[in-house]
């Protein structure tokens, strides 16, 4: 922060994280995650989907209502073919099946979602997503951090008037 002359100037800092909070998101050992039909193995998680069978890994999160969270995750599977993030068991969360979905296209993709938590908001899921069909997908680096607000409040007697960074 500085001052020019009748102004306060400020740059609002880049998008702070909170702590990790998904348990072997890299995949590392078969362990921490409930598995139907899915496996972990090789450092990833690996879907094998055949006639559209149901098929999901899952963790419980502590989220916290309201608070904004990022997700970040590799996925690699058959092409068109659709993987899914949901953030609670009802798909009524802040992540559902419906704003949490990837569309696949046969090489290593790197996704991101930004959600705000509700209250039903429990668990990380990851599914497939079509219910036909054979196909198979791979999850990889799977991370949940609270984003922490870098902005900031201004108070004082008089208007104010704040800049962004394209000067609007």
């Amino acid at each position: 922060t500085s001052y020019e002359n009748g102004k306060i100037l400020s740059v609002k800092p880049s998008i702070v994280l909170g702590n990790e909070l998904v348990t072997n998101g890299d995949f590392a050992t078969d362990s921490d995650w409930t598995a139907n039909n899915a496996t972990i193995s090789g450092g990833k998680a690996n879907f094998n989907i055949v006639s559209g069978a149901y098929a999901k890994l899952n963790q419980a999160i502590s989220y916290t209502s309201g608070r904004v969270y990022k997700l970040t995750a590799i996925v690699n599977g058959t092409n068109g073919n659709k993987v899914r993030f949901r953030d609670d068991v009802g798909d009524s969360g802040g992540l559902t099946s419906t704003n949490g979905q990837i569309t696949m296209n046969g090489a290593d993709q790197s996704v991101e979602f930004i959600f705000i938590a509700t209250v039903n908001s429990d668990e990380i899921a990851i599914e497939r997503q079509d219910t036909s069909g054979n196909y198979s997908f791979t999850v990889d680096n799977v991370s949940i951090k609270e984003v922490i607000d870098g902005d900031f409040d201004f108070t004082r007697n008089s208007s104010a008037t704040r800049v962004n960074s394209q000067g609007l």
